[in-house]
């Protein structure tokens, strides 16, 4: 087994967290079979810049990620090791008031999977018996019918409903993640469609708006799968309302009226048009059969461009075109 180079990544607040982490990497490392290093989340003014934490996942086998308390830049990590191939293992202090009905709601986390831990030496336990350094799959053919993937807000307001018209109006067909219909983002969902995307457009909410807290950690991690993976990434938030996270404070288009989501919208879709016409000269790794057969989306609105090439004709449905009998549904099957 390769030795455990791994980077920890984890919030400054509550500090138990970072305590306890700290001393568990101390004693980890002291074992001679692995090399870790811990970073605080880095959102306080007068830190170090965010280069060394990518740096460190880029030349890390792991990132170790803390998830008691949700936190964007961490979760922005967590999406951004998986977008670049790093096996991402979570874990989560059971001895601290937690985020854990934020994380079932989220849906991302629970999805992935986490080891629990109450103290330094139960947390070195856990990380000197980690043996599995395989990374999630990330490798998926582009989506050249429906090249855009955008991630809605629980709420359908006015930013968002200019965003998906503008959107229309490129004449980019797109799939979405839409939280009215589907209240949880389950990871290898975002990883699919993110995978498939030849651009991800992601509104940030303020703090103002109903569920901001779990919008923004759902848009962290799936900005992170989205630059992980070196996909066109079009981040939108409001600059009259709080600071850019720190992870993406680089990478964030502001707006301050709709005319200016319509420029950063334009940008975003000749860049897409571009990434289509170099699709052909990508040379993806073939898959076994299995690998290539979908049970379909769980939202109608996503299979929009495709149902008509997985579409079965039933004697019902040809009995119901020659009006020999009322409609009793459709019956399809996805392959």
């Amino acid at each position: 087994m390769d030795k455990l180079q791994g980077f920890v990544a984890y919030p400054s607040n509550p500090h138990q967290i970072g305590t306890c982490i700290k001393s568990a990497i101390q004693k980890v490392n002291s074992f001679g079979g692995a090399n870790l290093d811990g970073w605080e989340e880095n959102d306080v003014a007068g830190r170090s810049l965010t280069a060394p934490i990518f740096e460190n996942i880029r030349e890390s086998n792991i990132l170790i990620a803390d998830i008691t308390k949700l936190n964007f830049n961490v979760t922005y990590e967590i999406g951004y090791a998986i977008g670049i191939g790093k096996r991402v293992f979570l874990i989560k202090n059971k001895e601290l008031s937690s985020d854990e009905s934020k994380i079932t709601k989220v849906g991302i986390f629970d999805t992935l999977g986490y080891e629990e831990y109450e103290n330094e030496s139960k947390l070195s336990q856990i990380l000197n018996n980690v043996r599995d350094l395989k990374p999630l799959n990330v490798s998926y053919t582009p989506n050249i019918n429906t090249p855009a993937y955008i991630v809605e807000t629980p709420v359908r307001g006015q930013v968002t409903t200019h965003i998906i018209a503008r959107v229309k109006k490129a004449r980019l067909f797109y799939r979405s993640f839409i939280p009215a219909e589907n209240s949880r983002l389950f990871a290898n969902e975002a990883i699919t469609h993110v995978a498939q995307s030849f651009g991800v457009v992601i509104p940030l909410l303020s703090q103002d708006n109903n569920d901001s807290e779990l919008h923004n950690i759902r848009a962290a991690f799936v900005a992170g799968l989205s630059h992980g993976m070196d996909i066109h990434t079009l981040i939108l938030q409001d600059g009259r309302t709080g600071p850019v996270p720190l992870d993406v404070r680089d990478t964030v288009k502001t707006y301050e009226r709709p005319e200016d989501i319509d420029r950063h919208i334009h940008e975003f879709s000749l860049n897409v048009y571009e990434a289509i016409q170099h699709a052909s000269d990508l040379h993806l790794p073939e898959g076994n059969l299995l690998s290539q057969i979908s049970i379909g989306d769980p939202m109608a609105e996503n299979e929009l461009q495709t149902l008509g090439s997985y579409y079965l004709q039933t004697d019902e449905f040809s009995r119901v075109l020659r009006g020999e009998q009322a409609g009793r549904g459709r019956t399809h099957v996805t392959t």
